[in-house]
């Protein structure tokens, strides 16, 4: 199987996973608060990947961590993780899934965008095409809700 079928495969699974995860958290959402879906989905997620990394990564990485990775893992995974999560499931809670998901395209844009202001990466202009194309088609998806 040659390297760009085997990421596309895998590009394909995550939006199918990414859409049956929207359908099961909406579904729950109606009788779970967001902040209550939140915890709960954090602690599977926390077992899940706890488990798989004690399996599959050797412990003296874990313990030669430093502080500093530590406390930076620690704040990445309460502040952007919990506040963008947090925000998706209030709106998954008040919203249609098929007006919400198509946001989910606009990742990879702010993706390019934190990494020239983050890493002074440059934007090509074949990058900045692409995000026009995101852009357009998410406000076309849009377009009977933005009507002012």
């Amino acid at each position: 199987m040659g390297t760009a079928v085997y990421g596309n495969s895998l590009i394909l699974l995550s939006s199918i996973s990414y859409a049956i995860s929207s359908v099961i958290t909406k579904k729950g959402l109606g009788s779970i608060k967001p902040l209550q879906m939140l915890g709960f989905s954090t602690l599977i997620g926390f077992i899940a990947l706890s488990i798989t990394s004690i399996l599959e990564e050797p412990l003296d990485i874990i313990n030669n961590l430093s502080t500093e990775t530590w406390v930076v893992l620690l704040l990445l995974t309460l502040f952007p993780s919990f506040i963008a999560i947090l925000l998706w499931y209030e709106a998954l809670a008040n919203a249609e899934i098929s007006r919400l998901i198509v946001f989910v395209y606009l990742m990879p844009v702010f993706a390019v965008i934190f990494s020239y202001i983050l890493l002074g990466e440059i934007i090509s202009i074949q990058t900045m095409v692409f995000a026009a194309l995101i852009i357009s088609g998410v406000a076309l998806a849009q377009k009977d809700t933005l009507r002012l």
